[in-house]
């Protein structure tokens, strides 16, 4: 199976800095497959026998014991990542890439606590994701 795996907090400032290089060694060697990471953002696409919360918990297990890191872990299977994209509910409006954000929830959220958009913001909940346009300065929906 084909997970998405998504680590928080990781390489966007002077704390929980991690290479990639090390970080896929390290996934490898803990059984994962196919190991791909996307430049230093803590993206990595993996294959692994288990379920995404086992291809979760196991990342985590390898982030403490060989990084000493304690970030959040988000994962999603290929066909939820696959659907997400499809089913984009910002598609038609969302029309330059560097604006147009997702934001990964690792539980269910209220959509009734979440901030109204100030136009043209736009924000957009799912279950487990907060789909953000905001083609001026990121305000509100930030």
């Amino acid at each position: 199976m084909r997970f998405v795996v998504l680590l928080r907090g990781v390489n966007a400032g002077p704390r929980n800095r991690i290479k990639m290089g090390p970080l896929k060694a390290a996934l490898e060697k803990a059984g994962f497959l196919h190991v791909r990471t996307l430049l230093q953002s803590g993206n990595v696409i993996v294959d692994h026998d288990g379920s995404a919360a086992q291809a979760q918990s196991a990342v985590g297990q390898v982030l403490v014991s060989g990084f000493g890191l304690d970030v959040a872990v988000l994962v999603r299977d290929e066909a939820a990542w696959r659907g997400l994209v499809a089913d984009n509910p910002l598609g038609d409006v969302a029309t330059d890439g560097s604006k147009h954000f997702v934001v990964f929830c690792s539980e269910p959220h209220d959509p009734a606590v979440l901030p109204a958009a100030v136009a043209p913001e736009q924000l957009v909940a799912r279950p487990r994701e907060l789909h953000v346009w905001s083609p001026g300065a990121c305000g509100t929906a930030c």
